[in-house]
């Protein structure tokens, strides 16, 4: 299934994306004149200041190109205004650079956890009246989610990780209560020093994130870009001389460090408890068989083929459904092909509906809610 991806929404932000600077000038004046018509406004900058400018525009070059192929002149006679051209710029809450790499969104986030960190180190992370358990409560809660947000959709290049890494053991020696000088004297190990304080190492945090995000990705309905960019592929020939490291590689990576099947996994993450606690230890269970186990598949309105739920019953039957939505079934048989891929069938009182993993969108329904019983 091919898609076309021309921009990405949310709220009142956007990023559109235009092949030349022609297009891109006559689109935003076009964006401009249709915003006005609904009472918005598109905010430009003077001809004065261009830097005034909320709207931005950033030229990406071709891999076989250089950054100093583009026109990066404002563009004029946009309702009265200009737009300006920039190196990066800051779209919901990560820094995008026009290399398209990660190592300006990290050097931003390294940034922000500093800060936070400073502020605090007097009064809490250095001071000796403070527990361990609550110092490590704050760092956790605070500074780690300033220095790993977005973390879920970087490449996490060594370089990067090497920076990463320096400043997390940094605040672990603070929280810990000695310096470089004292762990180099002492001979004091970093894993001791995770010991004491019952931190992780930053790859954890990583992997954990990564993998959470993979996962709810996985369960997400076809029709989110989410979903579609994470199983998509661009149609262009390999470049030679080896390729860049990509997400994918990155999130593969992850998988083959907590013991995860490639060809399996997104059975894994179907189910959502079993997902999150793997994902929390940083370890996973072996995968149990469906065999038996309830799962719901959605029906598309329309005419369904299905078998008959009797094995001397071969024939197919139609089935036809009025509306969408998700019904209930007991997996009847789970097999494995040559190639190592999983396909289960589902018996539902219609029938039983063959090859539910390519057909069909299906889930694990969570379990229901245990009530306490009443003290009477």
């Amino acid at each position: 299934m091919k898609f076309y991806f021309w921009c990405s929404l949310y709220a009142d932000d956007a990023a559109i994306l235009f092949e030349n600077k022609d297009d891109l000038a006559g689109g935003s004046r076009m964006l401009f004149d249709h915003l006005r018509r609904f009472g918005l406004k598109m905010h430009v900058g003077p001809i004065s200041n261009p830097k005034k400018s909320k709207s931005v525009f950033m030229y990406v070059h071709k891999a076989s190109g250089s950054p100093s192929d583009g026109d990066r002149t404002p563009i004029p006679n946009v309702g009265g205004g200009v737009i300006p051209n920039v190196r990066k710029f800051k779209y919901l809450g990560s820094t995008i650079h026009e290399s398209l790499n990660d190592f300006t969104d990290v050097a931003s986030n390294i940034g922000k956890a500093t800060g936070a960190f400073n502020l605090l180190k007097r009064c809490l992370f250095a001071s000796r009246d403070v527990e361990m358990k609550s110092k490590v409560t704050f760092y956790e809660g605070l500074i780690l989610a300033l220095l790993l947000y977005a973390s879920e959709c970087w490449t996490s290049y060594a370089s990067h990780l090497a920076r990463l890494q320096r400043f997390h053991h940094d605040c672990v020696r603070t929280i810990a209560g000695v310096n470089r000088h004292v762990q180099w004297i002492r001979r004091i190990s970093m894993k001791a020093l995770f010991k004491k304080t019952k931190l992780r190492p930053l790859e954890l945090y990583i992997s954990r994130r990564k993998l959470r995000w993979a996962g709810h990705v996985m369960r997400m309905d076809m029709s989110r870009l989410p979903r579609r960019f994470f199983s998509s592929w661009i149609q262009k020939p390999r470049k030679r001389y080896g390729q860049w490291l990509t997400w994918g590689h990155a999130i593969r990576k992850q998988m083959d460090r907590n013991g995860l099947d490639r060809k399996q996994w997104s059975i894994q993450a179907r189910d959502r408890l079993c997902w999150s606690e793997g994902t929390l230890r940083g370890r996973f269970k072996p995968r149990k068989s469906l065999r038996g186990r309830n799962v719901e598949i959605f029906y598309e309105s329309g005419e369904v083929r299905v078998h008959q739920p009797y094995r001397r019953q071969r024939k197919r039957h139609t089935l036809y459904v009025e509306t969408d939505e998700w019904f209930s079934g007991d997996v009847a048989r789970e097999t494995t092909n040559a190639n190592g891929d999983i396909e289960i069938d589902v018996r539902h009182d219609d029938g039983v509906f063959r090859y539910v993993l390519k057909k069909w969108r299906w889930r694990i329904p969570p379990p229901p809610p245990v009530t306490a019983p009443d003290d009477e």
